[in-house]
């Protein structure tokens, strides 16, 4: 039973591995492709979903009864979300600028996280773990790089770079994906070892 659910948590594990890898390289090649499109396309997306979220929101607050309206936050917010997406579209460098630093820090965790893969396939005595580490090493490096802004505001050359990280990232997520399918007879002939150990016992 219990090897049944471990077996059912590592095919998941993997599943959402390669889920994301693949979202991963997808949005990795539009990036690298179309760097100005997608850069419009994330820009005004964003600022229109704002500037609809903040109209819905007044018009709701204008429907409710003035009871309702003092309880409700709807004007305030609508208010505040309709400005927000029309300073977005109006200054379009504001968004890219925050989307960089969360896109940075991202891929650093990232990396950190493929260090920690590394070190486990190291105790495991698995040949690949130096593979690994030295990915994550270049991700966390590729991550500060984006974070300080190398390419001094040249958002084309920028969205290319991060278009190159996430297929980057995406192809590793899919190595792990195999390395993880190899071990995982491993792993579930351990589980069953203590299984039989702990019923011994």
């Amino acid at each position: 039973m219990a090897s049944e659910k471990g077996k059912k948590s590592k095919n998941g594990l993997i599943s959402g591995i390669s889920l994301l890898a693949t979202i991963s390289i997808l949005l990795g090649l539009v990036l690298l492709i179309f760097p100005k499109v997608s850069q419009n396309i994330i820009i005004y997306t964003f600022g229109g979903i704002l500037c609809l979220l903040g109209i819905v929101n007044i018009i709701i607050y204008f429907q409710k009864d003035i009871k309702e309206g003092l309880i409700g936050k709807n004007f305030a917010f609508g208010l505040l979300a309709f400005a927000g997406g029309v300073y977005i579209i109006s200054r379009p460098m504001f968004l890219i600028n925050v989307i960089t630093i969360i896109f940075g820090i991202v891929v650093i965790i990232g990396g950190a996280y493929k260090i920690q893969i590394a070190f486990d396939l190291l105790r495991m005595n698995n040949k690949k773990w130096y593979f690994f580490l030295v990915f994550a090493v270049v991700m966390i490096t590729l991550g500060i790089l984006i974070l300080i802004d190398v390419f001094n505001g040249n958002t084309t050359a920028l969205m290319r770079f991060c278009g190159i990280c996430l297929v980057a990232e995406g192809a590793l997520d899919f190595v792990t994906v195999i390395v993880f399918r190899k071990m995982k007879k491993i792993f579930l002939n351990l589980e069953e070892k203590m299984l039989e150990n702990e019923e011994i016992e």
